[in-house]
């Protein structure tokens, strides 16, 4: 008898996943396209674009105003001239859905105009969610605390869709998620995008491996110009001296958030965090300022007073000079007070 059920379930459960529709949460116009792209239609326009999530694997798109697809980490990217009205979505298993745009107030969509279509996977939501809901919210209870582990596919895909929908406790969870299957790029999308919403206390909160892999990928020194030593060289040396202070910085944060992870027990941040000293340490702060001096600052000798006059007068030359005396370039302390007193500010 258990095998009749058996089979006639495997029989019946493809013409159920058949049965169901992809359903839209929302559609709707998020700003223009900016810097995302520069695809452009048939007649040369730039198109709209349309960010389609949360992703997932096997989705097709058709339209005769589809000018390209991309397949992102966490949405579909789907490029569309300007003037489409319609769009279709097609994943096996499913029901095609055809989107209208006008049904969601956009008659077509506009040149240059970026969208947001968030898609609810009805299957999913209506016949898991609820089942899974207790170890769901166990998990999101843990916050940084918890510890990734092997889950459901159906589990994973709810939290990720709950993440990708703003849901805090479930932006931390993917990270943690994430780190345990060494997808360490993922987790700090995960990190950076909790940080963009304001909450930077979470590198605090955060376990000694992720903290560890965030620290990593603080420093960019292929980011900085590289000093040629050219005598007009003034602009070139002046980007060199300023990139050169921002990645003594970074080198110092990722060197402080490395020892922080080795006290939270992750031992293989303690020497990375003495490998990002030293470089932070070899960035000399007086070489940088006489750059600076040689080719910003006029050194003039008047009634036998050794002052700086005749200097470029600019607030990034004044910043980058209080950098400077902040990591004990006394030269630069010398200008710092010299500025000051010549502008009448208290040092």
């Amino acid at each position: 008898m258990a095998s009749i059920f058996l089979i006639a379930f495997l029989l019946l459960f493809p013409s159920h996943v058949s049965s169901q529709e992809l359903q839209v949460q929302t559609f709707k116009q998020v700003g223009t396209v900016g810097g995302k792209s520069n695809i452009k239609d048939m007649n040369g326009n730039p198109c709209a674009l349309i960010i389609i999530s949360p992703f997932q694997n096997g989705f097709e798109f058709e339209n005769t105003f589809i000018s390209k697809v991309e397949a992102k980490d966490t949405a579909y990217w789907v490029y569309m001239a300007q003037g489409a009205k319609r769009l279709r979505i097609k994943k096996t298993g499913y029901l095609p859905k055809d989107i209208v745009f006008a049904d969601y107030g956009i008659n077509t969509l506009s040149s240059a105009c970026c969208y947001e279509l968030r898609i609810v996977d009805m299957f999913a939501s209506s016949n898991f969610e609820i089942v899974d809901r207790q170890s769901i919210d166990d998990i999101y209870s843990q916050k940084w605390n918890y510890k990734g582990e092997k889950l459901s596919p159906v589990v994973k895909m709810i939290i990720n869709r709950e993440a990708l929908g703003g849901k805090k406790e479930a932006q931390i969870a993917m990270a943690n998620i994430c780190i345990f299957e060494k997808e360490y790029k993922l987790a700090l999308k995960w990190v950076d995008q909790i940080i963009e919403e304001g909450d930077s206390m979470c590198l605090k909160e955060m376990n000694g491996e992720l903290l560890y892999h965030y620290a990593l990928n603080i420093p960019h020194p292929e980011m900085y110009e590289e000093y040629d030593g050219r005598e007009d060289g003034r602009d070139a040396s002046l980007a060199f001296i300023i990139g050169q202070t921002l990645l003594k910085e970074d080198y110092d944060r990722a060197s402080k958030y490395c020892l922080i992870a080795y006290k939270k027990g992750y031992d293989d941040a303690f020497m990375k965090s003495s490998e990002f000293k030293n470089l932070s340490n070899d960035i000399s702060p007086d070489y940088l300022f006489s750059l600076m001096e040689k080719s910003f600052l006029l050194k003039s000798v008047i009634m036998n007073t050794s002052h700086y006059f005749g200097f470029y007068l600019s607030p990034i030359i004044y910043i980058v000079s209080r950098k400077l005396a902040e990591y004990g370039c006394d030269p630069a302390r010398k200008l710092v007070a010299e500025f000051n007193e010549l502008l009448g500010v208290d040092n």
